[in-house]
């Protein structure tokens, strides 16, 4: 007998060259669109908040602590992309990695050990699935 249970499953990669300077590019573009949408809030916000002050300063003072909080998430966003890059860049070819959690159906059966205790591992090499590890 047999029952579906939802569990994670751990998605590897095998490190390639190829999947290296693919990711690296994504990774860095995804950097630059970061920094510039900081950049333009910040300058968007500034012009805003200028008007507020004149207009009423606990708004003002209410959106300026608001605008730092989100500053900071932002902030705390870019430096986790900057370690992942260099994370990236330190993984040697071969090696496997954890790129990714999903959450899955899989089968439980009796006298077997329960896949959440040993979640199932998918092995990938070039975008394409090598391993299937239970």
């Amino acid at each position: 007998m047999s029952t579906l249970v939802k569990c994670n499953v751990l998605v590897k990669v095998i490190m390639t060259e190829e999947f290296r300077q693919r990711t690296l590019k994504e990774m860095e573009e995804l950097l630059e669109k970061v920094k510039e949408a900081q950049q333009r809030i910040d300058f968007q916000s500034r012009i805003y908040l200028s008007d507020l002050q004149k207009v009423d300063l606990q708004k003002a003072a209410a959106f300026r602590r608001q605008w730092e909080e989100e500053r900071e998430e932002r902030e705390n966003f870019r430096r986790e992309i900057e370690e992942r890059i260099e994370k990236l860049k330190s993984i040697p070819e071969g090696e496997e990695f954890l790129l990714t959690t999903l959450e899955a159906y899989v089968e439980a059966k009796e006298n077997e050990p329960l896949p959440i205790f040993a979640p199932p591992q998918i092995i990938v090499k070039d975008d394409k699935v090598v391993e299937i590890r239970r």
